[in-house]
């Protein structure tokens, strides 16, 4: 950490020179027990999660384990371990030192469960996959098509060839971002059947097993981010018009009846 100290001199002139402060050892102790907690817990938590998923249990938030009954056999495995680190860590939370007997006796909780691992783990395989293909949202093609408005009014394009333009572009940029949010679906989709085939419980955040009153709130979620992402652009567009007064309003009307008829089209045909 640096310090600037400075003295006036009168007369405007000012002295000055820079000092450079180090942490006290205190202050590197209390860092160094605040990374080693938090690396311990992340630890521990993913050992919990990569065990349950091992045993059949597809749980990615520990959150998920307040309601769930899990089998005695599966539970005994690790109960000495669990019991062991949260023995140990109320200490430390209720303003215990983190000794090395703690640090070692909190490391070999975590061993206790990361030795039952083992390498073949299918759900905790198919979690990754699900993990590495992200839902599309229809926001990317709001985006472009933005994107796409702007660009006419920076390059100055006459108006009757920006309202082509953007009658076609517009369309298209929708109908590919469509496309891939499908297929995106459909290898969730597939990915979500395997997890369903090889788990004992599945936890609803991934979309499965969703009752009436979850998928009408899903519903009415979808509605007004949609509505609310295309006030957004809206409002933008009008600050652009008050800054460019020279922006034609046949262009504007080609822009709403093309994105208005495109984000239309996308909240009648969605899916849950």
């Amino acid at each position: 950490m640096s310090m600037w100290i400075s003295k006036s001199l009168g007369g405007g002139f000012r002295i000055g020179t820079s000092v450079r402060t180090y942490p006290t050892q205190a202050e590197i102790a209390r860092e160094e027990k605040r990374n080693f907690i938090f690396s311990i817990k992340n630890r521990m938590k993913n050992a919990i999660l990569s065990y349950l998923m091992q045993e059949g249990y597809f749980i990615t938030r520990l959150e998920d384990l307040t309601d769930l009954e899990i089998e005695q056999e599966v539970e005994r495995k690790i109960e000495k371990s669990l019991k062991e680190f949260k023995e140990v860590m109320r200490l430390i939370d209720d303003g215990g030192n983190l000794t090395e007997k703690r640090k070692e006796r909190l490391l070999n909780a975590v061993y206790g469960i990361e030795d039952v691992l083992t390498e073949e783990n299918a759900l905790k395989k198919l979690g990754q996959h699900l993990d590495d293909a992200p839902p599309i949202s229809m926001a990317l093609a709001l985006g472009y098509s933005f994107l796409t408005l702007l660009g006419c009014f920076i390059l100055s394009i006459p108006e009757e060839v920006a309202c082509f333009l953007l009658s076609i572009l517009v369309p298209f940029i929708f109908f590919i971002v469509i496309r891939k949010k499908r297929n995106r679906e459909q290898i969730r989709d597939n990915i979500i059947h395997d997890i369903r085939q090889n788990a004992k419980f599945v936890a609803s955040e991934i979309g499965i097993g969703n009752t009436v009153n979850e998928v009408h709130s899903i519903v009415v979620k979808n509605l007004f981010r949609a509505f609310s992402v295309f006030a957004a652009f809206i409002s933008i567009f009008f600050l652009v018009m008050l800054w460019h007064p020279a922006v034609q309003n046949k262009v504007f009307h080609v822009y709403l009846f093309t994105l208005f008829g495109a984000i239309s089209y996308v909240l009648w045909t969605k899916k849950i």
